[in-house]
Parts: structure tokens; sequence; C-alpha cells
């Protein structure tokens, strides 16, 4: 008897694709280790032209003014909401643990946003690869991610670059994870 059905043991790709979750989940974690070892001197070394003048003229995430003028007030087009709530949440975090009076300004509390965001996109990447069916190229994404020159730099300075690379693969995943469950 003839059947339309396709065969139900398909080969989904070549048997180096099918690593175990443990050693998979093991690779990625050395990966993202890796990449927040090569944005630690960036991180907390000191601030470039460019984030001195961003912090020049956005005064209202480095001050203790209220939160209205971070979330609301921006004056020019560049300024990143979400960046700017972030960096106040640091700035007030490190005012908090040092107990320091006056509000200054401190390189890893300004970058821990972007150093964060930057990590957790490694991170995005290897699962987002994964997801697509791909163990050994999220794997190697993953490496390509955290060891890119372009990213270590943009991904640790301040500035709405490596919010966007954040955003753009997380909601790659949220959309991915939408159209594979059906929803």
């Amino acid at each position: 008897k003839y059947s339309h059905h396709k065969e139900k043991n398909l080969n989904l790709g070549p048997e180096i694709e099918h690593i175990r979750p443990t050693v998979f989940w093991i690779f990625l974690l050395l990966i993202v280790l890796l990449g927040g070892h090569l944005r630690w001197n960036l991180a907390t070394g000191s601030l470039w032209w460019e984030e001195i003048n961003f912090i020049e003229n956005a005064t209202h995430e480095t001050s203790s003014k209220d939160w209205r003028e971070t979330l609301w007030m921006h004056q020019k087009q560049n300024e990143c909401p979400p960046l700017a709530s972030a960096i106040k949440i640091s700035q007030s975090i490190w005012q908090t643990k040092t107990k320091s009076d006056e509000f200054g300004v401190h390189e890893l509390a300004i970058r821990a946003p972007s150093f964060i965001l930057s990590i957790l996109s490694i991170l995005i990447i290897g699962l987002l690869v994964k997801r697509w069916g791909f163990s050994i190229g999220a794997l190697g994404s993953a490496l390509f991610l955290a060891m890119h020159p372009w990213h270590i730099r943009h991904g640790t300075e301040l500035g709405s670059t490596g919010v966007i690379i954040f955003l753009t693969l997380l909601g790659s995943l949220w959309l991915t994870y939408a159209i594979n469950d059906n929803k």
C-alpha cells in the first residue's frame, strides 16, 4: 500500500549535532564566562570620550533627581529610556553600597547595564541557534559573539548598541518560541 506520509525516522542532521544537553550547557557556560572575562577590563577601565560626553549631556541618569526626568524628559533623539533607567538603578545601587552622600560617577556602575546585557546576548544567541536545531552552530555563534572585538568594545561602553543587540536577539528568541509553539 502506498503512503503519502514521510518516513518517521528522518535524519535531522549529522551525528555531531546530537550533543548531550549537559555537555552543551557546560560549553555554553564556559563561552559566556570567556565573554565576561574578555569584557571585564573595558567595563572597569576609565571612560571613553564618547561616554564622558554622554554623561555630561544626560545628567538625569547620574543625578539623584526623581525618576520622571529619567523616564520621560528626553531632550535628544539618541537617548535610550531602558538604558537610562538601568544606569540610574545601577548608580543608585552603587551609591547605596558605598554609602556616599554625593552622587558621583563610577565607571563600573555606569557600564554595568551594558556589560550585563552584553553577557546575556552571548547566552541568548546560543539558545536561539540551539532552538533552531544546530547545537554546534549555537556554540560557534556564541563563541563568535563572545570574542568579536566590536561586540567586546560596544557591549561594554555606555550607549544603546548593547541594548539593541540584546533586544534584537531576545525578540528573535521569543519569536522562534512563538512560531514553534504555534501561539
